[in-house]
């Protein structure tokens, strides 16, 4: 199931009290999603996430990761 992060509005308040307008300036926020976070990730120098808007999977749970999988060879 996927988790759906709560509005930045609501994050801010559940946070720290105060909507985001009132925060301090230097708080890093997510350019993707828009909530504060500790941790982004990038791709090609791009920012693509954080923290709170990727979820880490295990590649070996992943079919996307083996393009032969399920393939029969003759």
């Amino acid at each position: 199931m996927v988790q759906i992060p709560d509005d930045p509005i609501v994050d801010s308040l559940n946070r720290y009290g105060v909507p985001p307008w009132q925060r301090d300036e230097h708080e890093p926020i997510c350019p993707c999603c828009g909530l504060s976070c500790a941790i982004v990730y990038k791709a090609d120098n791009e920012i693509v996430g954080c923290d709170n808007c990727l979820t880490p999977c295990d590649a070996t749970d992943e079919d996307e990761c083996f393009p032969d999988r399920g393939r029969e060879y003759y």
